[in-house]
């Protein structure tokens, strides 16, 4: 089944000429789906019956569905139809798995930050403290030095 079989069910039973009438899997089969068999076609329509419940009236659903167009029917088809909606949710998807393919590079990047801080953090604190008590040492060496009286 394709999405645009949909929208051609919707459009087949919406026309002009089929305004008004009501259409079985029998009579879209015949009309559109000649090379499937009726299950398959009343599965499409129940389809669109289970996506889109107020976008066609169902007059009878058992044994088979009987069905008709609505004022509903042909602006959905005008904003797109079940096309549309495939797209938008498809774009929606591939957003989604961009998203999710950034979040896992950052946390990778951000694991390998994190060992090499883990690495490096001693090591640069040691000599920031050496380098922070031989300022220290040398500040109160020539301190001592200038309150010395020379003789």
């Amino acid at each position: 089944m394709l999405i645009q079989d949909l929208d051609r069910i919707l459009d087949f039973i919406s026309n002009e000429e089929n305004k008004g009438n009501n259409f079985q899997s029998y009579d879209i089969k015949k009309h559109l789906f000649s090379n499937l068999n009726e299950d398959q076609v009343e599965n499409m329509i129940r389809e669109i019956i289970e996506s889109k419940p107020k976008v066609i009236t169902t007059l009878q659903s058992e044994p088979r569905v009987i069905v008709e167009c609505n004022g509903l029917t042909r602006p959905f088809l005008k904003k797109g139809g079940f096309q549309a909606i495939f797209d938008n949710d498809f774009a929606k998807e591939v957003r989604k798995n961009e998203i999710e393919d950034l979040e896992f590079e950052k946390s990778s990047l951000d694991l390998i930050l994190k060992k090499w801080q883990k690495k490096v953090f001693w090591p640069v604190f040691l000599i920031a403290l050496l380098g922070g008590g031989y300022s220290a040492f040398d500040f109160i060496e020539r301190l001592i030095i200038i309150e010395t009286p020379k003789q």
